[in-house]
């Protein structure tokens, strides 16, 4: 069972101060972040956050492999720095874990957490182990975490939070950026659906879109433009509109196939639809039909040469996708996630068994 904790400042957990004190004992580090939005622009303002004082990571990289893990490669360059902060990434429930202990971290991170991390080397923050129904994105957590400074990039730690669906839990943040880019958000300021169509859902999309065309490649371009980025006009004019307007004409056409051709399990109000697209809009396309079906299970799968690749939604909160996606996978692989929001990966010689396990779980299911 997870530890409660005693809410602090924001919100946040008490041992801020130590988070902060993390972030001014050295003078390396390295930094590994999740390749979606969130993870980017969360690590992005603690590198920019950084570079303040004089500090340039050693090393700066995202998850580069399915689910919850990284290579043997990134792990072994991990556990070499002499400290290492990683954003929006579920450590305390990745296979990696037991490898990292003795490393000095900070985890920053808003998944369910499955154990507190905390100890004499790792500062552990999550918003979760002070109040579990708290929705609060990495790029939330590391905005407070470097104020005042991050003052000046709250449409940044805005888009991370439109990104993960946060916007109800971090209304201080979301009236912030209204007040100082008023031309990046609509009226309906806490609206997820409506504020999709603003500045920051543009800028969102654009960061995810990266990712989507050129996998890991694309996520680093990403992560160095918005690192750089002094403006939202310095991510919307630069070389990642190319990977974006190929992906949009890509998920447009993903979305109309979707309609045509999703298995639908009526009875429990479940939609599965397999991806043959080459692109990685799993995730994407699996919010973006939750969004349309919002009280339906979403599952949404892609096949590579070596796993199944699966995204779950249910945004009504109806079914806990992260607990199903953890049945689902047992024993073959592995996934987890959000209540509203999960993903997943097995080996892709357990796809048909993988597969017959979510249609007998679809078929059992009801509304």
């Amino acid at each position: 069972m997870v530890v409660k904790r005693s809410a602090g400042p924001s919100g946040m957990p008490f041992n801020l101060d130590k988070a902060r004190a993390f972030l001014e004992e050295t003078r390396s580090y390295g930094i590994v972040f999740d390749r979606d939005s969130d993870g980017i622009c969360s690590a992005a303002l603690v590198v920019k956050y950084l570079r303040t004082k004089g500090i340039e990571p050693v090393l700066a990289k995202c998850k580069d492999e399915v689910g919850i893990n990284v290579s043997d490669v990134l792990l072994d360059q991990m556990k070499e720095q002499e400290r290492v902060i990683t954003c929006d990434l579920p450590i305390d429930q990745s296979p990696m874990e037991p490898s990292l202990r003795g490393v000095k971290m900070l985890v920053l991170d808003h998944h369910i957490p499955r154990k507190d991390l905390s100890s004499r080397t790792v500062v552990h923050i999550n918003p979760r182990f002070e109040d579990a129904k708290l929705y609060r994105p990495t790029s939330y957590l590391a905005y407070v975490l470097t104020q005042p400074f991050s003052t000046k990039y709250c449409w940044l730690a805005g888009v991370g939070v439109l990104s993960d669906y946060g916007l109800k839990d971090c209304k201080d943040l979301i009236d912030l950026v209204a007040k100082k880019h008023p031309e990046l958000v609509l009226k309906e300021l806490y609206d997820q659906r409506e504020m999709w169509n603003s500045g920051l859902g543009l800028i969102s999309n654009i960061i995810s879109a990266a990712y989507g065309v050129e996998g890991h490649k694309g996520a680093t371009l990403a992560f160095d433009v918005v690192s750089n980025a002094e403006s939202p006009e310095d991510i919307t004019s630069s070389a990642l509109m190319k990977h974006y307007n190929a992906y949009q004409t890509e998920l447009e056409a993903t979305m109309d196939d979707f309609e045509h051709n999703a298995v639908r399990f009526e009875k429990a109000g479940a939609l599965m639809y397999h991806i043959a697209s080459k692109y990685k809009i799993v995730g994407v396309l699996a919010t973006r039909v939750a969004e349309a079906h919002s009280d339906s299970v979403v599952m949404v799968w892609r096949a590579t040469a070596h796993n199944v690749e699966m995204s779950f939604r249910c945004q009504s909160g109806r079914v806990d996708v992260a607990a199903l996606v953890k049945e689902l996978t047992r024993g073959l692989g592995e996934g987890g996630g959000h209540d509203k929001a999960a993903a997943g990966s097995v080996p892709i010689e357990h796809k048909e068994e993988f597969l017959e396990r979510v249609r007998r779980k679809f078929e059992g299911l009801t509304v």
